[in-house]
């Protein structure tokens, strides 16, 4: 246990498709172990990805999962973990070609829970905590042409457990994807393509920051990083033109001059500056065009900007742009390609508004954990879309992923089929949440879990607030992350529950909005009317959804509708985690907490969704579809025999939509 580490030799985080990628999914050896120490047995079978304490519906390995929703799961101090610690030893060969070894090999472990340990052909590579994030290793110097053996050592409980105690059930295994992919000696090594919209709403702006590195000190200097824009999926926007826009930027070396090499312009630049003889920032440009040419210039870092006329992107009018890198040799030859989809939009925070584009948009939102009542939390990009599209179907426009990154795919499909997404990074500490976000122990995982999270998702149109995790207290180790992220990504808002709990006019540093859990109805329309609101509020949580519950939704909506600055929320939540178990009777149930065996648990209390873990929908889901529903139906007059049509989307009309009436 060590909370001051979150990570041993992993490589920056990097969020590329590449054509080359070797899936390692599929069957691997698997044992599970009492505790990291224990001796190895013998081998069985897993699927990967899969989780040891849930495998289709059962627990062949006698793990099983345990639901808390406030308490850890046994009695212990942070950072101090149970020496009877569930350990399974994931195993496998594959194969590399001559040609595949002249290369750069990175292995891509989508996300074990909680900890791991990566070992190849015997010798250990490295480690990485964050069970909801990827991590890549560098493994050029481990692998070998022909049979490499790959071992994943995964910890159930350890120092980071405590960060990551959400309202869940607890599994232990390996819960995303592994792949392997290749690049040439000199390769992207981290790239943050930034997209936005001007003020005019027909103008893209994308900052693409890149940084371009080799191993084995192979030279880079004068390779060119190539960015081709085009359109890839248009829903709206007649007249863009649908041309492919270039841009490019070159890897530069400059030292710096020699004392005798300078003219006598850059010395007396130099002196200038030296002496602050322009303290206020207002140098001349002549003269500071001088001096910068006697700065060294490193190779390595690239950034540069693209400019290009959109269709902008919304929830209404998903509008997606495919980004095509190519990394080129100084002969002009391409030696990485990668892509990534990108939509043109601007989100800004304006006195108690939020603005999409320059709209006060309204969230119908819902939370949503990853859940799979065979599977745990290991979800497929079919589950992903099925959740979206029956989110869809029922007039959900947003979702905050509750409460840790969900896999890239999901992002990618928010994208294109249209969902506001505040991205939450995996950080709760809710046993102990006055108390770890203060610990200077656990700074660098804090900082460490939202600063990748920004990473990764920073290109995608629909991540639009970040949040900082949920119920973690509001501590100095909030603030460090909050200021990384203020300086990383200027260009979307804060989101942080914990920063406003008690006080809605606290903490303006951590949170950009309002956005209370189960307030009275009472209490955010005196918000709205009120002198201090200074900020949107939003709620991140209402209308708990266990068992027949969400009442006055309709007066929720009624305030929301009503004022100015309110702008809708976020149910809990979707699901009812009931996962699948057969009795040894035969029969079978959906279970809660308790129900394997556990001593410390929360009971049913994981059961609180809009939809029934075989995905029916509860009856308040009728209610919510017809409350968010994009058209509103009023009567004019009582005899006329006339109705009023109003649209309550913000950006796109109703010529997609028919109109279907009957006279009985």
């Amino acid at each position: 246990n060590s909370p001051e580490t979150s990570s041993v030799n992993r490589l920056p985080m990097l969020n590329l498709e590449y054509p080359t990628a070797i899936s390692l999914d599929g069957t691997w050896k698997f044992q599970l172990l009492s505790k990291p120490s224990a001796p190895l047995g013998s081998w069985r079978e897993i699927p990967v990805p899969g989780l040891w304490t849930m495998i289709d519906g059962q627990q062949p390995f006698g793990d099983a999962p345990i639901y808390t929703n406030t308490q850890m799961p046994w009695d212990h101090f942070p950072p101090t973990v149970p020496t009877d610690n569930p350990t399974g030893i994931y195993e496998r060969t594959f194969e590399l070609s001559e040609n595949l070894t002249s290369k750069r090999v990175v292995l891509h472990i989508g996300a074990t829970e909680s900890v791991h340990i990566v070992y190849i052909n015997g010798e250990a590579v490295g480690a990485g905590k964050d069970s909801h994030l990827a991590s890549e290793y560098d493994i050029t110097h481990f692998v070998k042409a022909g049979t490499n053996i790959i071992r994943i050592k995964v910890i159930k409980w350890s120092d980071a457990t405590y960060i990551e105690d959400q309202d869940q059930w607890w599994h232990g295994g390996i819960s995303r994807s592994i792949k392997l992919y290749f690049t040439d000696k000199v390769f992207i090594e981290r790239l943050y393509a930034t997209p936005t919209l001007l003020k005019d709403n027909k103008t893209g702006h994308l900052q693409v920051r890149a940084n371009i590195n080799s191993i084995d000190n192979a030279s880079f200097v004068n390779y060119k990083l190539q960015v081709k824009i085009s359109p890839v999926r248009l829903t709206a926007g007649k007249g863009i033109p649908k041309k492919t826009v270039t841009k490019e930027a070159k890897v530069i070396q400059k030292p710096a001059p020699n004392w005798t090499e300078k003219t006598i312009e850059e010395h007396k630049a130099g002196r200038d500056f030296f002496l602050a003889n322009f303290w206020d920032g207002n140098m001349p440009k002549a003269s500071k065009e001088a001096w910068l040419a006697t700065e060294p210039i490193i190779p390595g870092p690239l950034d540069f900007e693209v400019k290009l006329p959109v269709a902008p992107w919304s929830a209404e009018s998903p509008n997606l742009y495919q980004v095509e890198y190519l990394l080129i040799d100084p002969n002009g030859k391409v030696v990485q390609t990668a892509t990534q989809r990108v939509g043109f939009r601007r989100v800004e925070i304006k006195g108690k508004e939020l603005l999409f584009n320059g709209q006060p948009i309204i969230f119908y939102g819902i939370n949503r954990h990853d859940f799979n009542k065979r599977t745990g939390r290991v979800i497929s990009k079919e589950d992903y879309r099925a959740d979206l599209l029956a989110l869809k179907a029922n007039n959900f426009n947003a979702i905050r992923t509750s409460h840790y990154p969900n896999d890239p795919a999901f992002m990618d499909l928010c994208d294109e089929l249209g969902f506001y997404v505040i991205d939450e990074s995996n950080i709760e500490s809710h046993a102990f949440q006055n108390l770890l976000c203060d610990d200077q122990r656990y700074l660098s995982q804090w900082v460490d879990r939202v600063a990748r999270l920004v990473q990764r998702d920073i290109h995608h149109a629909s991540a639009v607030m970040w949040s900082l995790g949920n119920e973690s207290g509001a501590g100095v180790n909030h603030r460090a992350a909050a200021a990384y992220v203020r300086s990383f990504d200027p260009t979307r808002p804060l989101h942080y529950e914990g920063a406003i709990r008690g006080d809605w006019t606290a903490n303006f540093d951590l949170t950009d909005v309002v956005c209370p859990m189960y307030p009275n109805i009472s209490a955010i329309e005196s918000y709205a009317k009120s002198s201090k609101a200074k900020r949107p509020l939003i709620m991140c949580e209402y209308t708990h959804a266990m068992g027949n519950s969400n009442g006055t939704l309709k007066e929720y909506w009624d305030v929301i509708h009503k004022y100015k600055g309110l702008q809708g929320g976020f149910i809990w939540e979707m699901w009812d985690h009931g996962l699948d178990q057969t009795l040894p009777d035969g029969t079978k149930r959906s279970a809660y907490g308790g129900n394997y065996g556990e001593k410390k648990h929360d009971g049913n209390f994981v059961c609180d969704g809009m939809f029934f873990p075989d995905r029916t929908p509860k009856p308040a889901m009728a209610e919510f579809k017809y409350l968010a529903a994009p058209v509103s139906f009023k009567q004019v007059g009582k005899t006329s025999g006339k109705y009023q049509l109003f649209n309550k989307f913000f950006f796109i009309d109703l010529s997609g939509y028919k109109l279907r009436y009957e006279v009985t």
